[in-house]
């Protein structure tokens, strides 16, 4: 007779349960170029179901964040032209990351100077470029004319408003713009300031007629003797506070008497006092 036997077998079963992570968080941003000294915003692809992001950005110099480091959004201006990396985690069971790496273009800075050669019509308006870091230079005026000089005078033979704007290019088309709104006056007149300050301090040191639209102007000055002390006959002609053999003059009231003829053919002949004080 066989006997029977019953056999445990103990069996160990052991669980290691490690750290997981899960997919990758995905970083995006919709600003193209990514420009020197312009805001960039990163978001997460897909943050439905996630909260408690922290973000970071390195190399952390060159770098101004706006907003801080936690949200949704991370929005950082760069200064400086090179590689950088933005990365974030959320703070979910599995601890997702994840970053992007962005190249940051230098930026153009558009500037320029620009003046009128008169008030009225005709004018010249003359123009000087001082961009920073740019590739080149486009004009580009109200009328649709253009120009990719650095210097240019441009003339106007009509009143009215104008503007002209330029564009510097800068690299991966990271471009700047720089405008002048100008107006010029479709009418002749002259106005006779009454008083100025010859005292060599760079304001108000010389004597004009305020003048628009003149194509002729003569003018003189006469002390309170009736004497001749000074006189001019250019439209951009002026007064220095000097006589015309160069001797200072001295303070008081002086009679200016003005001639002109405006462009639109107007006429005019003024008279009155101007007050010299040094």
């Amino acid at each position: 007779m066989r006997s029977l036997y019953r056999v445990t077998l103990p069996v160990l079963i052991s669980l290691c349960c490690n750290g997981q992570t899960g997919a990758p968080l995905a970083i995006y941003t919709d600003v193209t170029p990514r420009c020197q000294n312009r805001p960039v915003t990163f978001r997460i692809a897909d943050d439905s179901l996630l909260s408690g992001f922290t973000w970071n950005v390195s190399p952390s110099k060159g770098a101004t964040i706006h907003g801080g480091t936690s949200g949704n959004i991370f929005t950082v201006s760069f200064e400086t032209p090179t590689l950088f990396t933005v990365t974030a985690g959320a703070s979910d069971t599995l601890q997702r990351h994840g970053q992007i790496v962005i190249g940051v273009s230098r930026s153009a800075n558009a500037s320029f100077n620009a003046s009128l050669s008169a008030q009225g019509f005709p004018a010249e308006l003359v123009l000087t470029n001082y961009s920073g870091s740019s590739q080149g230079i486009e004009w580009r005026f109200s009328d649709g004319v253009t120009d990719s000089l650095d210097q240019l005078i441009r003339p106007y033979s009509s009143g009215g408003s104008y503007s002209v704007q330029l564009v510097a290019f800068g690299q991966n088309g990271c471009n700047d713009t720089a405008s002048y709104r100008f107006h010029i006056a479709d009418s002749s007149g002259i106005t006779l300031p009454n008083v100025f300050t010859p005292n060599g301090d760079g304001v108000n040191d010389v004597y004009r007629p305020i003048a628009r639209g003149i194509s002729q102007l003569i003018a003189r000055v006469y002390n309170r003797e009736q004497v001749l002390v000074h006189s001019w006959d250019k439209v951009n002609g002026f007064w220095d506070g000097r006589t015309t053999s160069g001797e200072a003059c001295v303070d008081g009231v002086y009679i200016l008497v003005v001639e002109a003829t405006g462009f639109d053919g107007e006429s005019y002949r003024l008279r009155g006092s101007v007050t010299l004080i040094r």
